[in-house]
């Protein structure tokens, strides 16, 4: 997402669901609003979105198929473009998992305020290890990974309470997870 000339551009990957429907966009004012009919902008096949909106605004996209299943939620924030170099964060953050419970997959977003190693991984409420979505470096920045709700061998997981482990710049930091069936 880009914020060039008054306009927020958004721009997304198709979906390969063969049973895919359209995008749905929705607009508001911080990360954690609520994406509902109150905040809904649009719904679209296409790959595109571009509106004259207030620099700083925050979309949320979702896509839906043909049955009425949704897809994790993808939020962002167009960013203004003046030929500089991307802020780098100053903390190591390890954001919310969203959705949160979740029937599917679950996106995990974190930022890390230097380049270094990274590891995330997830842990049952028994504390064993369940599964490793990351091991290794990584640039200073945004980053995230999506937990499929498999193990490391590729089978899916109960229902009930998950942990995932984010270690990197010498710290430690915990977000929950619910799957529900």
């Amino acid at each position: 997402a880009r914020y060039v000339g008054n306009q927020s551009r958004l721009h997304w990957l198709r979906s390969p669901a063969a049973d895919f429907l359209e995008f749905r966009i929705y607009r508001g004012d911080n990360p954690n609003f609520v994406a509902d009919w109150v905040s809904f902008v649009v719904g679209t096949p296409d790959t595109q979105f571009v509106e004259s909106a207030p620099p700083g605004t925050f979309y949320k996209l979702v896509a839906a198929d043909r049955h009425g299943n949704l897809s994790i939620t993808v939020w962002v924030q167009a960013e203004v473009t003046l030929d500089a170099p991307a802020a780098t964060p100053r903390l190591l953050a390890f954001a919310r998992p969203e959705p949160n419970p979740s029937r599917g997959r679950t996106a995990l977003r974190f930022s890390l305020p230097a380049a270094g190693r990274v590891v995330l991984e997830l842990f049952d409420e028994k504390g064993r290890r369940v599964r490793t979505l990351l091991a290794g470096e990584l640039p200073a920045g945004e980053h995230s990974r999506v937990w499929d709700g498999r193990d490391d061998a590729g089978s899916a997981t109960a229902p009930g309470i998950y942990f995932a482990r984010l270690s990197a710049q010498g710290e430690t930091k915990l977000q929950r997870l619910t799957r529900v069936n």
